[in-house]
């Protein structure tokens, strides 16, 4: 069972202070929130970082005006950890 299936909604805000005070400074809560999703899902440890937080220009169809959106995206440290669960990882 992973540890962050287990926590109250209070602790959450207060990890995701934390997060925003050390991994991820000037992020906005729910993108934080959005890293805790993602590794909640995967069984992944926020704490080492395996995710990113990624502004990226978003156009929405058929309209001409956008604006910055952040995303979740995979960082080298998720790929390592992936391979090291598989067993089939060659070392580095």
């Amino acid at each position: 069972m992973n540890a962050l299936t287990t926590i109250s909604e209070q602790d959450e805000g207060r990890i995701i202070d934390v997060m925003r005070a050390s991994l991820y400074p000037g992020a906005r809560s729910e993108s934080v929130s959005m890293v805790l999703s993602y590794c909640r899902a995967r069984g992944l440890d926020p704490l080492r970082k395996p995710v990113h937080i990624v502004p990226i220009w978003v156009t929405p169809a058929g309209t001409k005006q956008g604006g910055m959106q952040d995303v979740v995206m995979p960082g080298i440290a998720l790929y390592r950890i992936e391979a090291a669960r598989t067993g089939d990882a060659a070392g580095t």
